[in-house]
């Protein structure tokens, strides 16, 4: 098992980001150990030259390859022809314009080391909005919608101690393990650039959905905690940028997250991971959720009869029936969380920031 996890495949999808994608490497090149770590950049077809610096900058270096795709696909088949050319029993997908912390793989390492049944370890970040300097501290347990969720709690299975490795002066780090399948499908848990997994594991899961460009990492990740446990570790691993006029898209507010949670889950229902009766009633579960979720953000915007029709949907399957009632009568129960959760919506659509689940490479 050591000598698996001694080797990892850091893939990085790239499109018109030459320069970026130049300190992203750096930025994974800086780990240590080095050992066996590998860097796979995938340039999706890019067209101002990228493609020819990447090369030229990268031809004598072993550890990184370049991978050209000759039509631009999209960041899911950029990172699919990744995966396929990793080498590594370890896989890691950063975005291009985001960047490793020196001991983050190291740490990932120790974590999958301590609990070796997890299919995956999500370390923490920073989140950096480029246009107003901003920083947000350890961006999971800050502004992460998914770990607000009411059925996170019952996902958690246990803690664990994570010493940090040989030869680093860190404080031990907390590791929380659970199966968090339910809690994905209802809002996505991890930033995809800190999510350290098995490569056996992102292969069971299916890879990512080329059909999508925008939620392709929240669909992948769903999946993902379908093939087993995952941990998050409270190491921040990782700075994620956002806010860049290049990025595919931006926040679109609560309506654009509640249509695309519907798309996934839709995704989800045709695939092979809802076979039996359990998975079944989870799956019911989270598309109730969603339909409740979509058709206050319909009314909310006085799309008056689809928004009915999406809060009956939900209402049938039995989800919070009393303030279904309320809505479909006229008024607007509003929680306290629900309240945080729109505060975090209107200050990521200001911001222009990337939430979970958009793409951004």
């Amino acid at each position: 098992m050591s000598e698996q996890l001694a080797t990892c495949s850091v893939i990085i999808p790239t499109h018109n980001r030459g320069e970026l994608t130049v300190r992203a490497v750096s930025s994974v090149l800086s780990n240590v150990p080095a050992d066996g770590l590998e860097v796979i950049i995938v340039d999706d077809a890019s067209t101002d030259g990228s493609t020819q610096a990447l090369s030229a900058e990268y031809t004598k270096n072993s550890r990184v390859r370049l991978l050209s795709l000759r039509r631009n696909s999209g960041p899911s088949a950029a990172r699919n022809a990744g995966l396929a050319a990793a080498g590594s029993d370890l896989i890691l997908f950063l975005d291009s314009d985001d960047r490793l912390l020196p001991r983050a793989l190291a740490f990932a390492r120790a974590a999958l080391r301590a609990v070796p049944k997890i299919r995956f370890v999500a370390l923490d970040g920073d989140c950096i909005t480029t246009f107003t300097g901003r920083c947000d501290r350890h961006a999971h347990l800050g502004n992460n919608l998914g770990w607000m969720a009411d059925v996170f709690r019952e996902s958690v299975k246990w803690t664990v101690q994570v010493n940090p490795p040989e030869d680093m002066d860190e404080r031990p780090c907390k590791l929380v393990i659970g199966d968090f399948s339910e809690t994905e499908l209802y809002d996505d848990l991890f930033f995809l650039s800190g999510v350290v997994m098995h490569r056996r594991a992102a292969l069971a899961a299916g890879g990512f959905n080329e059909r999508l460009w925008w939620g392709e990492d929240w669909d992948f990740m769903a999946r993902l905690n379908l093939t087993g446990m995952g941990g998050y570790l409270d190491h921040v691993g990782f700075v994620r940028e956002t806010g860049r006029p290049d990025q595919l898209t931006r926040v679109g507010g609560s309506l654009r997250l509640a249509v695309t949670r519907q798309r996934i889950l839709e995704n989800l229902r045709a695939s092979r991971f809802f076979g039996d009766g359990p998975s079944r009633a989870l799956l019911r579960r989270a598309q109730a959720a969603a339909d409740y979720r979509l058709g206050r953000c319909l009314l909310d915007r006085r799309h008056v009869r689809p928004g009915r029709r999406y809060l009956l949907r939900g209402l049938r399957a039995g989800h919070k029936p009393l303030k279904t009632l309320v809505l479909l009568a006229g008024g607007k129960p509003v929680s306290a969380l629900e309240r945080r959760r729109n505060r975090f919506h209107d200050r990521s659509t200001q911001q222009g920031a990337n939430a979970p689940g958009s793409s951004k490479r």
